[in-house]
């Protein structure tokens, strides 16, 4: 098993990890004995091995695009949603809002009872306005706020609000956050920048224009396969398929020329590699070229401690015998 494999196993088992504790922690919500603070307790733990399940999981979608697990990425984030909720509903009982609360010093105005759900502890990412982000942030936006039904509308207005920057935020601007207004203000943004073949041209020619990298290093190679898995993987979610053969010539043209002649000699000249070849290439190319930046770093380290050393003082002994040895010259001489 070479290193990658070892890699990819172990985002699996994080991944169970996770899996088998909100299995146990939903199983025990159910229980009538259920403590506050026994389910508190789990549930901090489930924060953490979440927090690192998401981490983990783009770890995997760069090490391998079709590995099953990348699949069940919704399903374990919506089941983490929910569990959070129920701990926080056993934390905190519900209490509903007086007629006419005022939140934030808005003009939000409670005509209903809410039971006021705790955000999970993930930042809402942020719209700058440009055609080009908008797929990846409205993916993310819908499945951390606007599919969530547990949250009521002013709460996702103002969850939007925040996160919509430039001119994005001029576009809701005229709405005040309410539960009436939040559908106008998403469509209204909706219609703005969701516009098929501007995204899409976006997201083209940001493969098209990918920038040669002049010299091999470990970040360059991960910040192009990133850039380029991200806007095939966008491009796919609007239905829009690019032939493996056209994205493999543009990531060749882009690699430094001394990593491209070494992909060049692994190829045959009657077979069209595919795109999954040479992502596993280049993440090949990145895991050495880090060990190669690892070892170069420790004889630096290795080398300024030999010259360190070289120059503090004598330790007492020494300077002891250095003593006696003049002491003894120095006598010698005298009987001479």
């Amino acid at each position: 098993m070479d290193e990658i494999e070892k890699r990819i196993a172990r985002i699996v088992q994080k991944s169970t990890a996770l899996k088998k504790a909100m299995q146990s922690l939903s199983t025990y919500l159910e229980t009538e004995d259920r403590d506050e603070t026994n389910a508190t307790l789990r549930s901090k733990h489930i924060e953490g091995l979440f927090n690192e399940y998401v981490m983990n999981h783009e770890e995997l979608i760069s090490l391998q695009s079709d590995h099953p697990r990348i699949t069940a990425f919704d399903d374990l984030q919506a089941t983490y949603f929910d569990l959070a909720s129920k701990v926080r509903k056993l934390r905190t009982p519900s209490r509903p809002f007086a007629n006419s609360t005022m939140l934030n010093n808005t003009n939000v105005t409670f005509t209903e009872r809410y039971d006021m759900p705790k955000l999970p502890p993930i930042p809402i990412p942020e719209f700058d306005g440009h055609h080009r982000n908008w797929t990846a942030w409205k993916n993310n936006f819908q499945s951390l706020i606007h599919d969530r039904t547990e949250f009521p509308g002013f709460v996702k207005h103002q969850r939007l609000k925040d996160a919509v920057k430039g001119l994005a935020a001029k576009v809701i601007g005229e709405f005040n956050p309410s539960d009436e207004n939040y559908p106008l203000a998403w469509e209204a943004l909706y219609s703005a920048y969701d516009q098929r073949r501007v995204v899409t041209n976006q997201h083209l020619d940001k493969l098209l224009k990918l920038h040669k990298i002049t010299e091999a290093s470990a970040d360059a190679l991960a910040d192009l396969m990133y850039k380029v898995r991200q806007n095939v993987k966008l491009l796919k979610g609007m239905d829009v398929d690019i032939p493996d053969a056209i994205v493999v010539r543009l990531l060749e043209h882009s690699l430094p020329k001394s990593v491209e002649s070494r992909w060049m000699d692994r190829l045959s000249s009657d077979k069209m590699p595919t795109l999954n070849e040479l992502y596993e290439f280049i993440q090949n190319t990145i895991f050495k070229l880090r060990q190669m930046d690892d070892r170069s770093n420790n004889e630096r380290v290795n080398k300024k401690r030999l010259a360190d050393s070289k120059s503090w003082p004598p330790a007492k002994s020494q300077r002891m015998e250095a003593r006696t040895l003049a002491t003894t010259a120095n006598t010698s001489t005298k009987h001479a």
